[in-house]
């Protein structure tokens, strides 16, 4: 099964990825999924290491490449706040977004505030991503910043640390079905469950490459019943607005050359 998994054909292209990882027997396992134009999902790579560090992260994205996953078209990758996943992507796409979940942000956030504030912050969280306007949510998360750097220094850096990659999908203006897919890793993270149900029977794990095949097996497993995301007819409209961009970029680029 480990094999089938490791050489299935996946040389098309994936306009989102999301990258995520999942503990299991003192190992971290780096899992991507891939979500195709038509907004089917499929995993592409699974890889094991001691923690989400760059040099497991370039593994996988050795291993997606070497397997075909094009990248001449832009990809809108959708992680948690791991440093070794975002320098790995810079280093080998060009054409990238990259949205921070923002589940992960706000539990990040939530957790400098005093108990008593809590509620008062993770309502303040809320109305800035509530916004559908890039600039205003810009502004709105800042001047929150500011006010929480007054509670807890910590907290405000907190806010500020990847402040804009958790703004991505506003700036792409997506669609709001498919925003609710792409604003956060939950996708990969219902997989995680999968992982955990199929997993569960295993008190011993040995070593070698049994976390791999169990693991490589629950996903074949878990594919079988896997829906297509929601959103999935906005997703030329992302393609389109990415593209956009990328565009808009390489222009302002040249101007600033000549």
């Amino acid at each position: 099964m480990l094999q089938e998994f490791n050489e299935r054909p996946i040389d098309r292209y994936f306009p989102i990825i999301y990258v995520d990882g999942y503990e299991i027997g003192g190992d971290m396992m780096l899992v991507s999924l891939g979500i195709d134009e038509k907004g089917r999902k499929m995993v592409l790579s699974l890889r094991q290491g001691g923690t989400e560090n760059e040099e497991v992260v370039k593994s996988m994205f050795d291993d997606i490449d070497n397997r075909g996953v094009h990248k001449d078209q832009p990809i809108l990758f959708v992680i948690d706040g791991s440093k070794a996943i975002r320098s790995a992507i810079k280093k080998r796409f060009e054409k990238y977004f990259i949205q921070r979940c923002r589940e992960h942000k706000k539990r990040n956030i939530i957790d400098h505030a005093p108990e008593k504030m809590k509620d008062e912050v993770e309502r303040r969280i809320n109305e800035a991503y509530a916004e559908r306007d890039y600039e205003r949510a810009l502004a709105q998360l800042n001047s929150f910043a500011r006010w929480a750097d007054r509670i807890n220094p910590d907290m405000g850096n907190s806010i500020r640390e990847g402040l804009e990659e958790t703004l991505t999908i506003i700036r792409l203006e997506v669609p709001p079905f498919l925003y609710k897919t792409v604003y956060s890793t939950n996708p990969i993270e219902s997989l995680n469950s999968s992982f955990a149900n199929f997993t569960r029977r295993v008190k011993n794990w040995r070593v070698g490459d049994m976390k791999k095949r169990w693991l490589a097996a629950s996903i074949v497993d878990a594919e079988k019943r896997m829906y297509r995301v929601r959103g999935a007819m906005s997703i030329p409209a992302l393609i389109k607005n990415m593209n956009a961009i990328l565009e808009s970029e390489a222009k302002l680029i040249d101007r600033k050359v000549s």
